[in-house]
């Protein structure tokens, strides 16, 4: 009986698992996705509007990805990774 009682425990926490993972909202995302809205070549920045939430997002990024970014307006999808001093720009996806 509490062997049956340790699996069924050690199902539903393996089940809880990627629903917990779910809870943790956009703020935990790898990725935003927006309209460019400023670029800065030298300083080798962009600038997007979030679709959801509207607010003004700016990523550091590579050179090889400054090169693809090549207007404002345009829709993209930026992964990305927290940096200590904020957000770098893995992948872009036009």
């Amino acid at each position: 009986m509490k062997r049956q009682l340790l699996a069924v425990s050690c199902v539903l926490a393996m089940a809880a698992a990627p629903m917990a993972a779910m809870a943790c909202g956009p703020e935990k995302a790898a990725a935003h996705m927006g309209r460019i809205t400023a670029i800065d070549g030298k300083a080798r920045t962009f600038t997007i509007q979030d679709a959801e939430s509207g607010k003004a997002i700016t990523f550091k990024a590579s050179e090889e990805i400054m090169a693809h970014i090549q207007g404002k307006d345009k829709m993209v999808m930026v992964k990305y990774e927290e940096m200590g001093d904020g957000l770098s720009a893995v992948g872009v996806t036009f």
